[in-house]
């Protein structure tokens, strides 16, 4: 009788033991889940984070990034906005510089995106501005509105990127021109064109350029009716800057 109840003890002992290890091993194992949930969705963020900074479309500008940015509009939000230059008839406002900008601006940024380039739409007034670090910040604007004809690009003169500027705009003169068949107007390049607030708030690794389209009163048709036409010829120049080896040559441009 004795014996007999030793071996029970004994063995309730090792059941109890056995449920013990096996309560462990199953929090052991609901832990390990408990891990390898949490690795799960954190590597589900990073492969979220990383794919909103690709972008979805993989093209010849897949790993660059651009800024453009549209003169005179001040920022996304802004209640009253600067129309910038302006044509007239009748004392009535019949085309606003921002409206030209703004146009081609629409057309070129998507179709930036659609060849894989990660593109910020910039503003006047824009925070991001400052230190901003992009292959290529390039702000868009139209010239006033008189009978002249033609288009310009400046830099900052003591920029530190000032020869891949060189090279950007000497790829306007092959593409812009290409396509918009409008002349360089060299000689109507200003000190607001050159000390544009936007090279000096840039990256010092950041290209940094202000193109004026055209004029609103003998380039109103191409600016206002075929936007389209201005933005291959931006989009273009990009092109040739960032990817020239992608580039069919174009004859050398008049001097």
């Amino acid at each position: 009788m004795h014996r007999s109840q030793a071996f029970r003890r004994g063995l309730m002992m090792a059941i109890a033991i056995a449920v013990a290890v096996g309560a462990a091993l199953v929090q052991f194992r609901v832990i390990e889940m408990g891990r390898e949930s949490g690795s799960d969705r954190s590597q589900e963020f990073l492969d979220s984070a990383r794919a909103r900074q690709t972008p979805a479309v993989q093209g010849p500008l897949s790993g660059f990034s651009v800024g453009i940015l549209v003169g005179h509009n001040r920022s996304a939000t802004a209640e009253v906005q600067d129309v910038g230059a302006v044509c007239e008839s009748n004392g009535q406002v019949t085309h606003t510089e921002l409206q030209a900008n703004q146009g081609v601006a629409d057309i070129v940024i998507p179709r930036l995106e659609e060849l894989g380039a990660r593109v910020t739409r910039l503003y006047e007034s824009d925070d991001r501005l400052n230190s901003l670090s992009v292959n290529l910040a390039l702000s868009l604007h139209a010239d006033s509105c008189i009978d002249a004809t033609g288009y310009k690009a400046a830099s900052l003169p003591a920029s530190l990127t000032l020869e891949k500027e060189q090279v950007f705009i000497t790829c306007l003169r092959h593409w812009y021109e290409h396509h918009t068949g409008l002349p360089w107007h060299a000689y109507s390049i200003t000190d607001d064109m050159t000390h544009y607030h936007m090279h000096a708030k840039v990256a010092g690794n950041t290209p940094s350029v202000i193109l004026e389209m055209g004029f609103m009163g003998g380039d109103q048709e191409l600016l206002y009716e075929h936007p389209e036409v201005i933005a291959d010829g931006i989009v273009d120049s990009i092109r040739c800057f960032l990817t020239p080896t992608d580039m069919p040559p174009l004859p050398e441009p008049p001097s």
